[in-house]
Parts: C-alpha cells; structure tokens; sequence
C-alpha cells in the first residue's frame, strides 16, 4: 500500500517537474522572441543602406547620371549654374545645382538668419549676394520667430538647437572658417562648443555624406518619401548648392536615400540636407525678374528664416 502512494508521489512530482521545465521552456522562447524583435527595431532606427524602392536599378540610373547633358551657365568665374532635366530613378527629375570654384572664384561665403521671416531672394538682394538657397528649418506655420537650428552669423549665435532635433535633422553643420567651407557632423557636445572659431555657422541635416562615407539616418517618411530637395555639397575643392524640384504633376522629387546616390555618382565627398519641400529655394542674380531658378512647389517662393549665400569680394 505504501508503495503504491510513493509510486503515485513519484509520477505526480515528475509531471510537476515536467510541467516546470515546459513553462521554463516556453519562458525562454518568449524572451528570445522579445529580444529579437527589440534588437530588430533598434536596427531599424537607424539605417545607413540604400532602401529606397526606386534603387533598384542602379546600373541604369548610374549612366544616366554619368551621360546627363547638363545646361551650364557661368555666373562669374568660377562659379556656374548647371541645371538638368533627366528621368532619374523612374521618375522625372530637375536638378539645378551651383558649382563654385574655391581656387579660382573671388567669392565670400556667408549665412544669415531673419528675426522673423523673409522670402530667399529678399535676403540675397538685402546681402548683394550673387547666389543664394534657402538654408535650415523655421517653423513652417509661423507661429514662432525662432530657428530649430543653431545659426551663427558674423561670430554671434542667434539661435540654438531644439533638443528633440539632435537625434534627427540637427546632425550635420555647414560652417565657414577664414572662407573657408565645411560640412560636418553635429551633436549636443558640438553645441556647447558654439561652432568654434567659425564665423558662420548652420546646423541642419540629416548629414548624408561625410568625409566620403554614408550616415546613418532616422526612419521617418521625411528620409523616405520623395519630396523637394535643397542641400550642400562638397567635391574637389568645390562648394555645391543644389535644389530639386518636386511636389508637382510633373516631378516627385527624390527621397534622400535617392539624393545620396545620385550625389555619390558625381563624385560629392560630403552631402546635407537643408529646409525643403516648399521652402527649396535657388536664387542667383539677374537669372530672372526676381533671381529664382528653381520652381517652388507652393507656386511662388515660401518666406523662410535663414540662406547661405555668396557674394563677389569687395576690391
């Protein structure tokens, strides 16, 4: 009898052993599901690859970039309008970009930012400036006076960063040192620092290229989605102002995975993202009544806060 009940306490201790085990298993497969699906969204909050649906045929959009009969016009030495109109990742594309010679071009490089707000072209005719873009972000309903974004102008900083930026547009810094043009990375540290000795300085973003190499960017439909462009670029001893039209019947514009790879195609070593969609602005003097080349895709030019211009040295 006594032998019975120890037989029945063993399999009854066994089946709760068992039970255990199942339960410790099942624990464990949840937790490594867990930590998979964590470890895959911290992968997806920043990526630095080529995801752009409109990618995939790389070796086409390659040679159209390469054989693109671009529309030049020199502004003055060392400093040219090129513009083109190309189908560029299944999509129809117009590019205007200003290239400026740094060896041979007698030309100042300057930011500045508006208390309130101001059309492109009213800052550069306020600046004499012989070219101009639409520089970092304001507050595209008005309803404050501030710039998201560090600006410094003539030594002086005007406004700082918003803090939530830094982990999204405000990664990357155009200054200017002794003339001298940079695009760099940027961060909260950096901002303590109030750009150094730079003379001018704007913080935007996100920083695309640097030094050569691709940057990570936040997932957001604004990295993805195609829209307006206006950035800045380096290649080769030259300073590049470039804006893409898009948002209407005839042009989307380009995501900024899109713009990556078509600025790496032309070989630029470092690429920034400004202010775009209705606010992407190319003014150069004279090219029409009121300078604009581009078409902004409001119809007419949007009152932004702030551009980066250049000027013709004073002799």
């Amino acid at each position: 009898m006594w032998g019975n009940y120890a037989v029945v306490a063993s399999l009854k201790t066994e089946e709760i052993m068992i039970k255990k085990r199942s339960d410790l298993y099942i624990y464990k497969a949840i937790l490594f599901i867990a930590i998979l699906l964590l470890l895959g969204s911290c992968s997806k909050a920043n990526v630095s690859y080529d995801v752009s649906p409109h990618l995939s045929q790389k070796e086409k959009d390659s040679l159209t970039i390469q054989n693109a009969e671009w529309d030049e016009t020199t502004i003055k030495e060392g400093v040219v309008l090129k513009k083109v109109s190309i189908e560029l990742f299944n999509s129809d594309q117009m590019i205007y970009v200003v290239e400026v010679d740094t060896v041979v071009a007698n030309v100042d490089f300057a930011v500045t930012v508006e208390e309130g707000y101001a059309l492109t072209s009213e800052q550069a005719k306020n600046h004499d400036a012989i070219v101009a873009i639409n520089g970092t972000y304001g507050f595209g309903d008005y309803s404050s006076n501030n710039s998201r974004h560090f600006v410094k102008v003539d030594n002086v900083v005007k406004y700082h960063t918003q803090d939530r930026e830094f982990d999204t547009r405000a990664t990357g810094v155009i200054t200017v040192t002794n003339n001298f043009v940079d695009i760099a990375d940027w961060n909260r540290t950096k901002e303590l620092q109030n750009a150094g000795s730079a003379e001018y300085a704007i913080v935007s973003g996100p920083l695309i290229i640097d030094d050569g190499e691709n940057q990570d960017m936040w997932e957001a439909n604004f990295v993805y989605d195609r829209n307006p462009r206006t950035f800045m670029a380096l290649k080769e001893g030259h300073v590049v102002m470039g804006v893409v039209d898009g948002r209407n019947s005839a042009r989307d514009g380009m995501s900024l995975f899109e713009l990556r790879y078509f600025a790496k195609e032309l070989g630029y070593t470092d690429l920034i993202n400004l202010d775009g969609g209705g606010s992407s602005t190319l003014y150069v003097k004279n090219y029409s009544v009121n300078g604009i080349v581009n078409v902004p895709s409001d119809g007419t030019e949007r009152k932004i806060k702030s551009v980066f211009y250049i000027k013709s040295k004073s002799l």
